[in-house]
């Protein structure tokens, strides 16, 4: 498949500008946040992803029910 940069950036610019707006961040807020504010909110969601599916799993592999809550407590 040949897709020339520029498609590539848009392609990726609204995958990006589309988590977030599924995560609930303002249209504004986006707008004004800066490429390392992005990466910022970016990586703190993968991460709480991350805790929440490990917990998740833990809760399994003791045979009990997983909390609503996502953070095992």
């Amino acid at each position: 498949m040949n897709v020339r940069n520029d498609e590539a950036f848009q392609f990726n610019y609204w995958l990006i500008i589309l988590k977030l707006l599924k995560l609930g961040i303002p249209w504004d807020f986006i707008e004004n946040s800066s490429e390392a504010q992005i990466h910022m909110m970016l990586g703190v969601e993968s991460a709480m992803a991350q805790k929440e599916n490990e917990d998740n799993q833990a809760q399994a592999s003791r045979g009990s029910m997983p909390h609503l809550d996502g953070m095992g407590f």
